[in-house]
C-alpha cells in the first residue's frame, strides 16, 4: 500500500471514530434529557374536527395485527416514530401524560427488529401497545 493511501485510510478511520464518539455522546445527552423531562403539552395537538381515517392495520409488540376499525368510538393516537429521532423521543413524556390524564389508547407499531428499543423508550408494553 502506498504511503498516500495509508495516510488517507488512517484519516478516514480517525474521522469515522470521531463521528461515532460524537453520536454516542449526543445520544446519551438526549436520553438524559428525556429521563428528566416533564410533559409540556406542547408536542401533542388535539384536533377539534374528527378527520376521516383510511383503514389501517399494524402489528402490535407481540406481532398480532391491530386494526383501527376495531377501536371505533375510542380516542386512539397512532404515532410513527423512531428511536434514533430525538424529537420523536422528546414527545414520549407528553404522550404518556396524555394517555394517563385522558384514558386515550396509544398504539405503537414496531418491527421485530426494533421491538426491544420500542419497549426501552415507551415503557411497559401492556400499557401502551
Amino acid at each position: 500500500m502506498s504511503p498516500r493511501r495509508l495516510i488517507a485510510a488512517t484519516l478516514s478511520v480517525a474521522a469515522l471514530a470521531l463521528l461515532i464518539v460524537w453520536m454516542v455522546r449526543y445520544t446519551r445527552h438526549v436520553e438524559t434529557g428525556l429521563k428528566q423531562a416533564a410533559a409540556t403539552g406542547e408536542s401533542v395537538k388535539l384536533l377539534k374536527e374528527r378527520p376521516e381515517i383510511p383503514p389501517f392495520t399494524a402489528p402490535d409488540l407481540s406481532g398480532k395485527p391491530v386494526s383501527l376499525s376495531a377501536q371505533r368510538g375510542k380516542v386512539v393516537i397512532v404515532n410513527f416514530w423512531a428511536t434514533w429521532c430525538p424529537p420523536c423521543r422528546e414527545e414520549i413524556p407528553d404522550l404518556i401524560a396524555l394517555q394517563a390524564n385522558t384514558g386515550t389508547i396509544s398504539r405503537s407499531s414496531a418491527s421485530r427488529r426494533t421491538r426491544g428499543r420500542w419497549r426501552k423508550y415507551a415503557g411497559s408494553p401492556s400499557s401502551t401497545a
